[in-house]
């Protein structure tokens, strides 16, 4: 039999369509819920499917993949049997017609994007009376409604930053920012282990002094790209109400292309906005693509720093005392949208073998200017990552956080203050480095 040509209605965000099986034995209803389109990647919706007025499955679709189609058609008949309504699940898939349910939601989905764009609200808008203050959850890191790139070079301490300004935001804290309105946080985790994470959160807040026992949202998935856990952030977003994304960091978002890509950045950009209104990036530093002249722009392609409200660069250098055992990360405000250029900030941090210790803002005179003793020596640049990400790391990645050269990695290694053993998952006498106790 064939099927009528499908009625859109919208009410509100949502797009709906009803369908009637034949013989009254079911009405299918399809609702589309937020709707992306990210370019050459597809439009994405969220597609709830309710059989006689009970929604028996959703799932985050893009569109035009027929695998994701047949996957979700698949669930709801599955559901069905499960429950005990084969007769239902028997009239909605009648091998072979056209009426079958897969078939609908394909003919639902194909024109779901069209109509969505042309059924946009015409209506005026109205200037406001007076204009609306721009309010923060974290100021002057994290404005509402408002996106915010923090980059710098490798081991600048970026992912600490990161890290304590979740803490901060979940726990309420004033310890280095001014809190102004708690905020669920999810931590979309693409650089490190899942374990790494955890310790340097549990450092953070008690270098903040707040409870550990809170409950936390985190998605570790290192060696994964943003894309594919995109359906696990949303879904995640929409169960606990998350208030602000951070994702660390944009260079492992690992969409095919270079970050150099405009198309690719605002794929990146599309998708982390359309998360959540307020969020938070990590990246990295450009030699080419600079604000001034020095290569502190942020890597990659113009339009990460077009897409971002607020650019903070974080720079690093070694705490002017006795012990060698802390950073000064200095925050410079390079970009901002609707709100004034905050002064730099600067943030010490001491380390213990066991992680980070301590936190807090101090001034410009904890602030090595000289170069030459910047605590930037091949050595330094080790020993921090080593510190602060409290794994035993091979060559490999000790030149990819640091940027450093292989034998610039292995002279430094060689100094006496790291210590090897082999690494239990390599058959070719690869060896894990740490600190030396």
């Amino acid at each position: 039999m064939e099927q009528p040509p499908t009625e859109y209605r919208r009410d509100g965000e949502e797009i709906i369509a009803r369908y009637s099986i034949p013989g009254g034995k079911a009405a299918v209803t399809f609702c589309a819920k937020d709707l992306r389109d990210f370019g050459q990647y597809g439009t994405h919706a969220v597609i709830f499917v309710d059989v006689n007025g009970s929604t028996i499955s959703y799932d985050d679709l893009a569109l035009m993949k027929a695998d994701d189609r047949v996957k979700l058609a698949n669930k709801v008949t599955s559901k069905l049997r499960a429950h005990g309504h084969t007769d239902l699940a028997s009239a909605l898939d009648p091998k072979g017609e056209e009426l079958a349910l897969p078939h609908l939601l394909d003919e639902f989905c194909a024109g779901l994007w069209e109509f969505y764009n042309q059924s946009q609200p015409d209506e005026p808008s109205h200037i406001p009376d007076e204009p609306r203050r721009k309010g923060f959850f974290l100021s002057p890191l994290v404005m509402k409604g408002a996106g915010t790139i923090i980059y710098g070079t490798p081991a600048s301490g970026k992912s600490l930053i990161a890290l304590l300004m979740m803490a901060s935001l979940n726990g309420g804290s004033t310890h280095l920012w001014q809190w102004t309105s708690r905020a669920r946080v999810l931590f979309v985790n693409l650089e490190r282990s899942g374990d790494s994470v955890l310790d340097r959160l549990f450092c953070a807040h008690r270098c903040l002094n707040l409870p550990t026992d809170d409950e936390v949202y985190i998605i570790n998935a290192r060696g994964k790209s943003l894309e594919s856990i995109e359906r696990r952030a949303r879904q995640m977003v929409r169960r606990y109400e998350i208030d602000v994304v951070i994702l660390d960091a944009i260079s492992r978002a690992g969409y095919k292309g270079s970050l150099n890509d405009d198309t690719v950045a605002n794929a990146i950009m599309n998708m982390l906005a359309s998360l959540t209104p307020t969020w938070v990036a990590v990246g990295h530093t450009s030699k080419t693509n600079s604000v001034d002249g020095r290569g502190n722009g942020i890597f990659g392609s113009q339009m990460f720093t077009a897409a971002t409200d607020l650019a903070v660069l974080v720079e690093r250098r070694k705490m002017i005392d006795q012990t060698n055992k802390g950073i000064v990360c200095k925050l410079t405000c390079t970009k901002a949208n609707d709100t004034p250029f905050f002064d730099a900030q600067y943030i010490a941090i001491e380390f213990e073998p066991e992680g980070m210790t301590s936190a807090y803002m101090t001034d410009s005179s904890q602030w090595m200017k000289d170069a030459d003793d910047s605590g930037d020596s091949p050595t330094d640049m080790i020993t921090h990552i080593l510190m602060t990400d409290e794994e035993k790391l091979t060559v490999a990645e000790l030149m990819e956080k640091s940027g450093l050269a292989r034998p610039t990695v292995s002279i430094a290694l060689n100094s006496g203050l790291y210590e090897s053993e082999p690494d239990p998952d390599s058959h070719k006498g690869r060896k894990l480095w740490r600190m030396k106790d």
